[in-house]
């Protein structure tokens, strides 16, 4: 309880609580034991720091908890368990720091004797090796920026800010090698910086350590809607590496905002103006990176909608990154290329209204234009994807019906049907009905975006 009455006499102190046994006796109005077990489970809870006696060193399991204080003798299996707590792997989290208050040093390792060495030596090492580590690690992703001096950056504001931020990931995107190394560096600094911190050794590179998370914050950061490609176990990584990161007022979040595109300005991402703004960006390597996003982004959006189309479409930017990574491409005429496709995507944006079809029409229509090798006027192919829309729509109202194999064969003998009576040889249509019908499930299955 002393403890607790100390802690919180310090200035922006994390909330405290105490657990002990008959709390009552020394504790006015004591928080419920299981409720605090909770609370201290969430790492998005306040409660940050718990003083135990007795209490929670067995069976007791917090994957998040970072750093645990001894200051009274252990021995034995009791030691060992108590300082299990600890070492979960969680998140970013590598694993956990034993502040030792008492002098545990030597009750520790008669503990460990009945493990073989290397066992030993992984499980228990010195805060100085740890501090080691993380010092090695900082060298090594300073060394991704040969020519980019970002020392004093926080003292920068706006376009100096964005420019220096670009200037270093041009550095680090000259190759995909390169980049993937940086990205990889950047996570095990992170993991390191966790564990030390904070430790004043860990404060020291704390500047740093906010800007290269930046750099490789803005290379990954999601577009729009791409967030989705991002996986949950990175984004809470992420996150959790964002608020431990926090220097003089300033956090990765905020730098990243700073130095990116304004998300509240809600542009078309291939308006004209937006891709005029990636235009005049300095860095080349930069304006290839955030155009590929941006493309990959509205093809993936898009062919949710229209399957054949976006597929084909999906197809030439892979072999044009493919073509530029194996260095078949220079930066300059990459970034024309996907200029191009750009301007391309832009414009089949105007079909529906160019050809008088719905979004749901004019995806029947090129299934069935870019599946198959036919001959057939635009005024008849029409009518044919607006009938074929019809009336796979009206068999998807059918219950489950992706999941039922006999309502699946019922669509396909429709369409055959329907299209033989367009005049449609077998050999005409055999090759499409597995793509209209896949348009149907992106349209109408359990996982489709509601059509309005």
């Amino acid at each position: 309880v002393k403890y607790k009455e100390k802690i919180e006499q310090i200035d922006e102190a994390p909330e405290t609580e105490v657990v002990i046994t008959n709390p009552e006796e020394f504790i006015d109005d004591p928080e419920d034991e299981e409720t605090l077990k909770k609370r201290f489970k969430d790492d998005e809870d306040s409660l940050k720091l718990v003083v135990v006696c007795e209490k929670w060193t067995t069976g007791f399991d917090v994957p998040c908890l970072h750093t645990m204080y001894i200051d009274r003798p252990m021995k034995n299996h009791n030691l060992m368990q108590t300082i299990g707590r600890v070492n979960r792997t969680y998140k970013d989290k590598p694993a956990g720091l034993i502040v030792d208050y008492i002098g545990i040093g030597e009750n520790l390792r008669e503990a460990m004797d009945k493990y073989t060495s290397d066992i030993r030596e992984q499980a228990m090492q010195d805060i100085d090796f740890a501090i080691g580590a993380m010092k090695k690690q900082h060298q090594k992703v300073k060394s991704f920026f040969e020519h980019t001096d970002y020392e004093g950056w926080e003292e920068k504001q706006g376009l100096e800010l964005q420019r220096l931020v670009h200037q270093a990931e041009n550095e680090v995107l000259e190759t995909k090698e390169k980049e993937e190394k940086f990205k990889d560096a950047v996570k095990q600094l992170k993991k390191s910086y966790s564990l030390v911190s904070p430790h004043k050794e860990a404060l020291k590179i704390r500047s740093d350590v906010v800007f290269f998370e930046a750099v490789k914050e803005n290379i990954e950061k999601p577009i729009g809607r791409e967030e989705r490609y991002v996986e949950k176990e990175e984004r809470e990584e992420a996150a959790s590496a964002m608020k431990e990161l926090i220097s003089e007022g300033i956090s990765v979040k905020e730098l990243v905002e700073i130095v990116g595109f304004e998300t509240g300005k809600r542009k078309h991402v291939l308006s004209d103006d937006f891709l005029q703004e990636v235009q005049d960006i300095e860095y080349e390597n930069v304006q290839v990176k955030l155009l590929e996003k941006l493309i990959r982004n509205e093809i993936a959006d898009r062919k949710k909608r229209n399957l054949a189309k976006y597929k084909d479409f999906e197809e030439r930017l892979e072999e044009t990154i493919g073509k530029y990574h194996q260095n078949f491409l220079t930066t300059k005429e990459v970034f024309n290329q996907l200029m191009d496709y750009a301007n391309e995507l832009g414009e089949e944006a105007d079909r529906t209204e160019r050809l008088g079809l719905s979004e749901e029409e004019l995806a029947f229509y090129d299934a069935i234009s870019e599946e198959g090798d036919i001959d057939i006027e635009e005024t008849k192919l029409k009518e044919i994807a607006t009938e074929i829309k019809r009336r796979l729509k009206e068999k998807s109202k059918a219950v489950d019906w992706t999941k039922r194999k006999k309502i699946k064969n019922e669509m396909k003998s429709e369409v055959k049907r329907y299209l033989r009576k367009q005049g449609f040889s077998h050999k005409e249509y055999e090759p499409l009905v597995d793509p209209i019908v896949d348009q149907a499930r992106a349209f109408y299955g359990e996982q489709a975006i509601g059509i309005a």
